[in-house]
């Protein structure tokens, strides 16, 4: 149900978010904006404002949204009125007004991520725990209890802050610099070869071999999400998990490595409690769909000391959060665009990178169960994917309407209306396509495991 709820919540943000700016800009350019809806299909709640005689609607398919503007090309419209029709505006409030809703989406990712970096994300120390011999990270010379300053130009606080710009900074396709502190207090900068990692990003992070320093992180349970696997096997806050099917539980990454990759199977858990008695229980983990891959969760986070050497808040000031917002925006926008080309060119595969529904929904209840930091960049992520894929140039998303335009602007007149029709219909189908396909990629996840 909370997963259900919080897919929801996401769409209704997100599709108000989107077509807020179409609407806005229509209505600051003069476009008399007769319907805004936010899902497709019958309406279930219908509201006409009298200010900007329009009429908001939210309808029974929340799977996007529209906003209809008066136009000669969809009906008649009457004489005193024709100034307000969108069909009569010049070129470039027609595509300002296309342009808003992506244009919206960005700058509220922008607002989500100053937002979180306010609040600010806990973290630990870059500091190297382990280096996996034959790795990435020991090929360009990394030891153990090295910290890492700066992924290129970035400088970072945070073990996680650290692998996300090294992912970033890898799809470039050059070398990746690393500024390193190294045990004797030298500092010196090591250079990864990008063309060490896999093609798949997914492989990136585990060929790097890396581990971050935390002998903190003990495979004890702290918080327990409410009517999670865990919750429902029994498991009470100060459990100590010292097995898993048979094998020795060492840390908490031994415990998380096991559960991601047995989303959906059952395990037996060897646990130790407070009173000294230890009992066994059986855990089936949730099957949470992330950036395209299944893994398994539990519902519990880890039990961590008040250890500050090992442990970080990472927060900014209200102005410097908004730079890092912009950047953060911005690489993400552009890794997006990134990912599209790989798959386009075939070096990334499709099955992994889309998903349908089903994954968003997953990963916004994964997300809201981990609370208010977590769910609203999850809210950013997404406001980005919607912008970029809503400027990519396919008949019947914003991208395709631009692309009408910038024709409209070479050959100076429109696009023929058969033409147009003829695209559309074009359009239709690749929508179509893609929907069907990610819907596939769900539930053949969901099937397999």
């Amino acid at each position: 149900m909370i997963t259900v709820i919080s897919f929801l919540l996401a769409i209704l943000i997100l599709v108000t978010v989107h077509e807020f700016g179409h609407f806005w800009v229509a209505h600051r350019l003069g476009v008399k904006v007769l319907r805004f809806s936010v899902g497709f299909g019958k309406p279930l709640l219908s509201r006409r404002n009298k200010i900007y005689d329009t009429e908001f609607v939210i309808a029974a398919i929340p799977l996007g949204g529209y906003v209809k503007m008066l136009d000669e090309r969809e009906g008649e419209v009457a004489q005193e009125e024709l100034h307000l029709a969108f069909n009569r505006k010049p070129l470039w409030v027609r595509a300002a007004v296309v342009s808003a809703g992506p244009l919206f989406n960005f700058l509220f990712a922008i607002m989500a991520y100053w937002l979180v970096a306010i609040v600010g994300t806990n973290d630990i120390r870059p500091v190297i725990g382990e280096v996996a011999k034959s790795s990435i990270a020991a090929n360009g010379g990394l030891a153990v209890n090295d910290m890492i300053l700066a992924v290129g130009a970035n400088e970072v606080s945070g073990w996680g802050q650290a692998m996300t710009e090294l992912v970033q900074a890898a799809m470039s396709g050059d070398e990746v610099r690393l500024k390193i502190r190294g045990v004797n207090g030298r500092v010196y900068s090591t250079d990864l070869p990008s063309g060490d990692f896999p093609q798949d990003p997914k492989k990136w992070l585990e060929n790097l071999g890396l581990k971050p320093k935390a002998p903190d992180m003990l495979p004890v349970v702290d918080k327990i999400v409410l009517d999670s696997p865990a919750a429902n096997s029994g498991l009470v806050r100060g459990d100590k998990v010292v097995g898993i099917n048979g094998n020795l539980i060492k840390d908490w990454y031994d415990l998380v490595k096991i559960v991601k990759e047995n989303p959906g199977n059952g395990l037996e858990f060897r646990i130790l409690r407070n009173n000294g008695v230890e009992y066994k229980a059986v855990i089936v983990p949730d099957n949470i769909v992330v950036n395209g891959e299944n893994i398994g969760r539990i519902g519990i986070s880890p039990l961590i000391s008040k250890n500050q050497e090992y442990l970080v808040l990472i927060k900014y000031d209200p102005f410097t959060a908004f730079t890092q917002a912009v950047q953060q925006t911005v690489n993400i926008t552009w890794l997006t665009f990134k990912m599209i080309w790989k798959m386009l060119t075939g070096e990334s595969p499709f099955s992994q990178n889309i998903g349908g529904p089903v994954s968003i929904a997953q990963f916004a209840g994964s997300s809201f169960h981990a609370g208010f930091v977590s769910f609203t960049s999850f809210l950013a992520l997404i406001s980005i994917s919607l912008g970029v894929l809503n400027l990519l140039p396919i008949p019947l998303l914003d991208g395709g309407h631009l692309l009408f335009y910038l024709v409209e602007f070479v050959k100076g007149s429109p696009v023929s209306e058969d033409f147009e029709i003829l695209f559309q219909k074009i359009g239709i189908v690749l929508i179509a396509t893609l929907t069907i396909f990610a819907v596939y990629n769900d539930i053949s996840r969901l099937v397999l495991n």
